[in-house]
């Protein structure tokens, strides 16, 4: 005896909606792809907040040595600034032409 057209349409029926629910999951706005996405992107900012974090590192003691480092401070004065010191001389020599340059 046939079954009943009913009894035939549930199990498509069904795999009809879970194949619906499965394409939603994964396709939707909020679905699997954009959790990827989102992982992804919380990778790459957990990855710049460690690279900033330490290079904060670094400015911070920068910053202390400029605060309690007094010979350090004027090594810096000196080098960046281009301070002399007391009794020290300075040479300074101009840049040769093309014309000043031995020829070979």
């Amino acid at each position: 005896m046939p079954r009943p057209l009913r009894i035939r349409l549930i199990p498509l029926l069904l795999l009809a909606a879970s194949g619906g629910l499965v394409f939603e999951a994964i396709w939707s706005r909020r679905g699997l792809r954009d959790l990827l996405v989102l992982r992804q992107q919380e990778l790459q900012l957990r990855q710049t907040c460690d690279q900033l974090e330490r290079e904060n590192s670094v400015l911070n003691v920068e910053v202390e040595k400029l605060r309690s480092d007094d010979v350090y401070l004027q090594s810096l004065i000196h080098k960046e600034l281009g301070y002399v010191k007391p009794n020290e001389l300075v040479y300074r020599f101009s840049p040769r032409s093309s014309d000043e340059l031995p020829s070979e």
